[in-house]
């Protein structure tokens, strides 16, 4: 091909943040500001291509009616057509979303999604996954991301696969508050430019050249540009109707039997507080909880130029051991745990279940790093030895990573992901 001539490129027209195509018909997003990027430092006319589905942008390239994908990941099936960058440009695990109402512990996909149907983005390398990998499940194909997100609101599909970066943003972005994260997929979302096999020999020792150009730095200033979401506050109505319900009966009581009234609606108050904010298996504080709780120690970090820490936990060999020996001792073990952990915490610091055998720690106020290091060891410092119905021992540890705001992020999913990314580390530290 030469380089003088146009290169012609499809993306995916409905994957915020990442990528879509905004009401004008342009190419917007993290990965069209990338592309920008590439276009000042080669020679190379990069052109987007339009469509309207991400099967059409897949088959455009297929019959080589487009040259290349902006943004793909790597399949067997792809490897027959495509040549792909040496580096990739994001990287981001893959989860299953569900409606909010759902009330599954997704532990084992085999098991606890058996009735379920997943939703799945028609041609996506994660569809793909997740079809080979669990092929006695149901699935129900979409033709895009936000289709996806609709079919579990509307009931079509029981849980959507997407990845983390696009989950919340469009949790956020729409304030789609009735959708939740249900469980992490062991699958990574390793992003990489694909050119097709006729043109690869010529571009893409340029496009690889390019990239390895293109900063830490810049990469992480255009991924906060777009998925750094304005918050807005959301009004609940249904929950200020029945809170003005509970207060109408206080007035209405209060003439007749004050002080049993008030025991009422103490046991009520608490009773609501606790369906709001608690994990009801583990007594933990939930994701609900959690994301209230850091927007207040965020505004509170900034009053008084203070840093906080979010640590980030996962049980070692958790999936095995609930295999083995079946859910209930499971929740047995999720409640030990997290009664233990507990009991280790300081009294500022809370503590928060956000799915399946993973937690998360909120320490409000960090001093200094030799103080974090010593919170890390405190909370590492214990190896539960549970017996088993048939007198077994099981010994449950965790892996554990911290992160700091707000050198690390600036927003919850940010010091999540850094915490995520530093748990991983300590998990194959504990591993090898």
């Amino acid at each position: 091909m030469n380089q003088g001539n146009p290169l012609r490129y499809a993306y995916d027209p409905d994957w915020a943040p990442f990528e879509w195509k905004n009401e004008q018909g342009i190419h917007t997003g993290i990965i069209a500001d990338l592309f920008s990027l590439l276009r000042q430092r080669t020679n190379l006319k990069l052109e987007p291509v339009n469509t309207e589905t991400w099967s059409e942008s897949v088959e455009l390239v297929r019959r080589g009616k487009a040259d290349m994908f902006s943004a793909i990941t790597v399949t067997e099936e792809r490897k027959l057509y495509l040549d792909f960058t040496t580096r990739n440009i994001y990287t981001y695990p893959a989860v299953l979303v569900t409606h909010f109402e759902d009330r599954t512990v997704y532990l084992d996909l085999e098991k606890d999604a058996t009735r379920k149907t997943i939703a799945i983005v028609e041609d996506s390398g994660l569809g793909q996954y997740i079809q080979q990998s669990h092929p006695t499940l149901n699935f129900l194909y979409v033709t895009s991301t936000k289709a996806g997100f609709n079919a579990v609101l509307n009931g079509r599909a029981d849980l959507f696969a997407i990845n983390t970066i696009t989950a919340k943003y469009y949790i956020e972005q729409d304030h789609q508050y009735d959708i939740k994260i249900a469980t992490k997929l062991n699958y990574f979302y390793q992003l990489k430019i694909a050119i097709h096999k006729d043109n690869a020999p010529v571009i893409l020792p340029i496009i690889d050249k390019a990239l390895s150009t293109i900063t830490d730095s810049e990469q992480n200033t255009i991924f906060e540009k777009w998925t750094t979401v304005e918050k807005y506050a959301k009004t609940d109505w249904k929950l200020i109707a029945e809170i003005s319900g509970i207060f109408l009966i206080i007035i209405i009581f209060l003439t007749w039997h004050n002080v049993r009234l008030k025991k009422v609606v103490k046991k009520k108050t608490r009773k609501l507080r606790n369906l709001v904010n608690i994990d009801p298996l583990t007594g933990a504080y939930n994701r609900r909880k959690l994301i209230k709780d850091f927007s207040q120690e965020v505004r509170r970090a900034g009053r008084h130029n203070r840093e906080m820490a979010l640590v980030y936990i996962d049980l070692n060999n958790f999936k095995t051991v609930n295999d083995t020996h079946g859910h209930k001792f499971g929740d047995s073990v999720l409640k030990l745990v997290s009664s233990e952990i507990i009991a280790s915490l300081r009294a500022e610091e809370r503590f928060y279940r956000i799915g399946g055998d993973e937690f998360c720690i909120l320490i409000p106020e960090v001093s200094d790093r030799e103080e974090l290091l010593a919170a890390k060891k405190r909370l590492k410092s214990f190896l539960l030895n549970i017996k088993t119905s048939d007198g077994q021992s099981i010994y449950m540890s965790y892996s554990a990573g911290i992160a700091v705001y707000p050198d690390a992020g600036d927003t919850l999913d940010a010091l999540m992901a850094a915490a995520d990314r530093k748990m991983y580390q300590d998990k194959k530290t504990c591993e090898s």
